[in-house]
């Protein structure tokens, strides 16, 4: 059970080490990427140290579209299922 809690746990920090890489690679601020997008600097900021569990999608796609990195990528980070390939999913 520890090492499930464990996993959980990094999966978030590498979500917010992930999002203040890409903030950082883009050379902009928290209180910019407030202006921009309506998140506060805090919250951002929380998020950025793993304080925040799972930020909504709608969140995590604004973020990426101002960094300009994966959508899919940042909500595998944050624990949320991806749809599968349904290009198998009907005999066909």
């Amino acid at each position: 059970m520890l090492a499930i809690f464990s996993n959980i746990m990094d999966e978030k920090y590498k979500l917010g080490q992930f999002l203040k890489e890409a903030r950082e690679g883009e050379k902009v601020t928290l209180r910019f990427v407030e202006q921009q997008t309506g998140i506060s600097n805090a919250y951002l900021s929380q998020l950025e140290n793993g304080k925040i569990r799972q930020p909504s999608p709608v969140l995590l796609y604004k973020l990426c579209s101002l960094y300009d990195v994966s959508y899919s990528k940042a909500m595998k980070l944050a624990g949320y299922p991806l749809p599968a390939d349904n290009t198998h999913a009907f005999p066909g």
